[in-house]
């Protein structure tokens, strides 16, 4: 395997890295919510943003939801996994890593645009990360 690191460090500056954690208060099922703020997250490419990948995950109440896109323009996927109960307090926690072509903070605000401007849900962030990664420095390097 033949690797230009130069190249590659080049493509890594190009992208934003955006990771979040919050909590969530859903007044809707939250499989139909993450599939609509699916769509509207990686409609970033449609400002320039190509979306390197993008996953999100809601988890609680003994279920986890979570989509994922790999490329801009392909079919967001959506997994399920358990056994939801029966509580009818819906505050789940969300979990959002976007790596997507342009500045960080530009794609972190839009993400928050995203978010926060849905009647259905009430936010509460608790951490965030939104920065352009370094040049790697492999400690091994295939020549």
């Amino acid at each position: 395997m033949d690797v230009d690191y130069e190249r590659y460090a080049e493509g890594e500056a190009m992208l934003g890295w955006v990771n979040l954690d919050a909590e969530v208060s859903l007044q809707s099922d939250p499989e139909e919510w993450l599939l609509k703020i699916s769509k509207e997250v990686p409609a970033l490419s449609a400002n320039g943003n190509e979306v390197g990948h993008f996953k999100m995950s809601l988890s609680g109440h003994g279920k986890r939801w979570r989509i994922h896109q790999v490329v801009s323009g392909e079919e967001v996927d959506l997994i399920s996994e358990g056994t939801a109960s029966q509580d009818e307090t819906s505050t789940l926690q969300m979990l959002v890593n976007l790596r997507a072509e342009g500045d960080a903070q530009t794609l972190q605000g839009l993400v928050h645009a995203a978010l926060v401007n849905q009647a259905e849900a009430q936010d509460t962030f608790h951490q965030e990360a939104a920065f352009q990664p370094g040049k790697p420095e492999p400690t091994h390097r295939v020549g």
